[in-house]
């Protein structure tokens, strides 16, 4: 399959054991500069990435590092 082919669905938070993350650990912080290569390579405009960031990502400060297009 090539990267053109490729996408991203969602960013479901979910512990190993397999159940949801229902809050926030405050000493956990989301830390972007670990997936800083990744959000270079992804083409945030117009993609699906930053919807499903802001609706499913609830720890990780989404509106610091994604900008949501109009």
């Amino acid at each position: 399959m090539s990267a053109a082919n490729f996408s991203i669905n969602g960013l479901f938070s979910y512990y190993k054991n397999g159940y949801s993350i229902s809050y926030c650990d405050s000493s956990n912080a989301f830390n972007s500069s670990k997936v800083s290569d990744l959000i270079s390579r992804w083409k945030l405009g117009g993609q699906r990435f930053p919807a499903q960031v802001v609706r499913f990502g609830t720890c990780t400060d989404a509106s610091a590092w994604v900008a949501i297009p109009p």
